[in-house]
């Protein structure tokens, strides 16, 4: 990449700008919807039903991101070793896979 800048919501490319504060997003739509993102992100989660609490983090890729980080750190530092854990490495093999076919394809091979 040529560190070109993306929406921070969206991850769309952000115009070229001159001067003045760099953008953080793409769209006024965008700014509005991580706004929201981060205020579902402050509530508590204890009461939310999961696929509402699942859909506030699909909703944004850099709350996405991050909970990805998180997994793969927890993964890594070995506190995701209990069977309570296996659905979760489970789903992150098989996104693993997902995500291995897609790149092939996108690049031809």
């Amino acid at each position: 990449m040529s560190g070109e800048r993306v929406c921070e919501f969206c991850s769309s490319a952000l115009p070229e700008q001159r001067g003045g504060r760099k953008r953080r997003w793409c769209s006024d739509q965008c700014r509005w919807k991580a706004a929201r993102a981060r205020q579902k992100a402050d509530v508590s989660v204890a009461g939310i039903a999961s696929e509402v609490a699942a859909t506030a983090v699909l909703d944004s890729p850099v709350i996405t991101a991050q909970v990805l980080i998180d997994l793969a750190g927890r993964i890594a530092e070995g506190r995701c070793d209990g069977p309570e854990w296996n659905a979760a490495i489970d789903a992150t093999i098989g996104l693993h896979r997902t995500l291995v076919a897609r790149m092939r394809r996108l690049n031809g091979i």
